[in-house]
């Protein structure tokens, strides 16, 4: 399902993106629950993660980022290479 946001207010498009955030923490918690050993992805150095790898890596990003003063709400840049 495709959602158009060009031209919507921003809370509006906000809204969207909190919903699309609620339904992927959601879908990734019930597969972590049910299939904690299951492929989750495949990073492009060919590096495979479970759920569980994933979770536990997420949960230790958070930590770091806690530690460094980051609030909920607040914005994180994140700089990668292609």
């Amino acid at each position: 399902m495709a959602v158009a946001l060009t031209g919507s207010p921003p809370s509006l498009i906000h809204r969207h993106i909190g919903l699309i955030g609620d339904v992927v923490r959601l879908l990734l918690a019930r597969q972590l629950s049910e299939r904690p050993d299951h492929l989750a992805l495949t990073d492009s150095i060919g590096t495979r993660w479970s759920y569980a790898d994933l979770d536990a890596t997420s949960d230790a990003l958070a930590d770091v980022l806690r530690a460094a003063g980051v609030q909920a709400n607040d914005r994180v840049l994140l700089l990668s290479e292609n």
